[in-house]
């Protein structure tokens, strides 16, 4: 894993603003495979802030397999700025994404929620996981 300034992690919790765009890429490695998607955050007022976000590798993969318009996700990772090739006089933002959870269901709200990957696998809590 590529090292991730830690003084720079934000998590947001959202849902994705349209279908994740899977690409694969060629690297100096090889090709590999990469995700972007859109995530709205709720504010306060009612109002939403959009995050651009990335991932590589096996999460592109899930995130792409998993995760639909609406989707209910909460997304760990950091702020990395670049200029856009067709506008150099500003910067844009993308959160590099490090760690991801699904939230929610299927069905709930207005996306498709996370789907189980193998249902015989699903937590089931413990005396121990219980903190009373």
């Amino acid at each position: 894993m590529a090292y991730v300034n830690t003084d720079n992690m934000i998590v947001i919790h959202g849902r994705l603003g349209g279908k994740p765009d899977l690409q694969e890429r060629q690297g100096n490695n090889g090709p590999y495979k990469t995700v972007s998607f859109s995530v709205a955050v709720n504010r306060q007022d009612g109002e939403a802030d959009w995050f651009r976000c990335s991932a590589s590798g096996r999460k592109a993969e899930v995130i792409e397999k998993y995760l639909d318009k609406g989707s209910e996700v909460i997304v760990t990772g950091a702020m990395r700025s670049y200029t856009p090739k067709n506008d150099t006089n500003r910067k844009a933002w993308v959160l590099d994404v490090v760690d991801f959870s699904f939230c929610g269901s299927k069905g709930s709200g207005s996306g498709t929620g996370a789907k189980p990957a193998d249902p015989d696998v699903a937590f089931e809590p413990t005396d121990e996981d219980i903190p009373f």
